[in-house]
């Protein structure tokens, strides 16, 4: 034990940019491939989440008792490929975890073969909101190598812990909900905002509090919001994927979390940014503002949150595409290309490297039709 202490202590952050995490999985099985895929058919018919028993490493910590599963649905490639998205659980059959961390999310970057679109979404957002922290993981299982992945940090207890205080809070994740009124009854939000974390007993009283004020045109004012609801936050939120051209987020009523902080307000937490930056590069700005079913777009058709909305559009897009992106992106290429080029084969090499230079070519065309739309607004 107090190896093991000594060994955390002297490991880099799980999620440091500076580096990539070292992550090993060893199975028993022989056929763990196919027993991964057939679990994964399974979780999907039954909304559950199955692991395969693991030993895992991660920066040279051992974890026995770990389990691992493959995760998504859109980003599910099959078993035509190896790369497909990934979940580690560190306690999955007994104890263990890394500094608080028992659960690893690995995705592949399906939506983005330069690896460094997410870990830029979740950079710009985490300036302005609270979001999950992310760098990349080298993976190799059963002695194999499966490359590089990029480790998102999870929405669960210990996130809640480390940014708000209490891993005992509410933790919503929503399923095709986006906020609407649906009355008085709590057991209506029940049924769509997955309780992931704090009391049973009061829960979704805060979601429907929230809705009522977003429905209620008379309370919606910064002041009056953001007693209940960190509005400001969320104003950034709707902004900046909005200059990030993300697809798949709030505006589909999914891919985000509702956190609550220490005065009971809830926060959106961006979840799932692996489709950031992967609409046309020439999406309009500020579609469904003000004229949406959605409530936080439809209500910034107020005059002091439209005003909100429109300044923060300026000002964050001069910082989404700056100077300051470009050099974090360098630092990015910096980064993975030494070890790409160690690792993979020539023509895998190859294909990064144009995927990389595709994606910065995304970022300059993006950000100069931003500047030319901004006109509008």
């Amino acid at each position: 034990m107090i190896l093991f202490c000594l060994m955390l202590l002297q490991a880099p952050n799980l999620y440091e940019l500076t580096h990539i995490t070292d992550i090993e999985v060893g199975f028993n099985q022989s056929d763990w491939e196919e027993q991964l895929h057939a679990n994964h058919r399974k979780d999907q018919i039954n909304k559950s989440s199955t692991y395969l028993k693991a030993s895992v490493t991660v920066q040279g910590l051992q974890f026995p008792h770990a389990g691992m599963r493959i995760k998504g649905n859109s980003s599910y490639v099959g078993r035509s490929s190896t790369r497909n998205s990934l979940a580690i659980k560190l306690d999955a059959f007994g104890q263990g975890d890394f500094a608080g961390i028992d659960l690893l999310t690995l995705n592949a970057g399906k939506f983005d073969e330069s690896l460094c679109a997410e870990l830029l979404a979740y950079r710009l957002l985490g300036q302005h909101m609270i979001a999950p922290r992310a760098n990349w993981a080298w993976l190799h299982v059963n002695g194999i190598d499966y490359g590089i992945f990029v480790n998102v940090e999870r929405i669960d207890k210990q996130f809640m812990k480390r940014n708000f205080g209490s891993g005992k809070r509410h933790r919503y994740k929503p399923n095709k909900a986006g906020l609407e009124w649906l009355g008085g009854d709590v057991e209506h939000y029940a049924e769509i905002y997955a309780l992931k974390s704090g009391s049973q007993k009061e829960a979704h009283q805060d979601v429907l509090r929230v809705s009522e004020h977003l429905h209620d045109w008379s309370k919606a004012t910064v002041k009056n919001l953001s007693r209940v609801f960190a509005i400001t936050e969320a104003i950034d939120y709707l902004v900046l994927t909005d200059l990030m051209a993300v697809w798949d987020d709030y505006r589909d009523r999914h891919n985000y979390y509702l956190c609550e902080d220490s005065k009971g307000r809830l926060h959106i937490v961006p979840w799932d940014m692996d489709r950031a930056f992967s609409h046309r590069f020439d999406r309009p700005l500020g579609i469904g503002v003000g004229v949406s079913d959605l409530p936080l777009l439809d209500i910034l058709c107020v005059r002091e949150l439209e005003a909100l909305y429109i300044k923060q559009l300026h000002r964050l897009s001069r910082q989404v595409y700056s100077e300051d992106t470009r050099v974090f992106l360098d630092s990015c290429h910096a980064i993975l290309q030494p070890e790409m080029a160690a690792a993979c084969s020539p023509e895998a090499y190859e294909k990064w490297e144009l995927a990389f230079v595709r994606f910065k070519s995304y970022i300059e065309r993006r950000g100069e039709f931003v500047a030319y739309d901004l006109n509008r607004w």
